[in-house]
């Protein structure tokens, strides 16, 4: 999902690089710089992207329910085995 996000920024901000990534290497120095903010940006928003979706999951772990301890030390929690 990030790959297709990521190429669909990439084709957003840079529409004439129709050949994708591989038509990079075929670019002037002076098409180069101008076209590495571009890159920069697409990938920076991937990398929010990625990052909402790691945070959208943290939220579902949190609330969890956790194995209660047991009173004594004696007893094994709850879903654990002596070793």
């Amino acid at each position: 999902m990030l790959a297709i996000i990521l190429q669909r920024e990439i084709a957003g901000n840079l529409p004439r690089l129709h050949a994708g990534m591989q038509a990079i290497a075929t670019l002037t120095p002076q098409q180069r710089a101008h076209a590495a903010p571009a890159l920069a940006d697409a990938f920076g928003i991937t990398f929010w992207v990625a990052l909402a979706l790691i945070a959208l999951t943290l939220v579902p772990v949190l609330l969890l329910p956790r194995a209660e301890r047991q009173a004594t030390a004696g007893e094994p929690a709850a879903g654990r085995r002596n070793a």
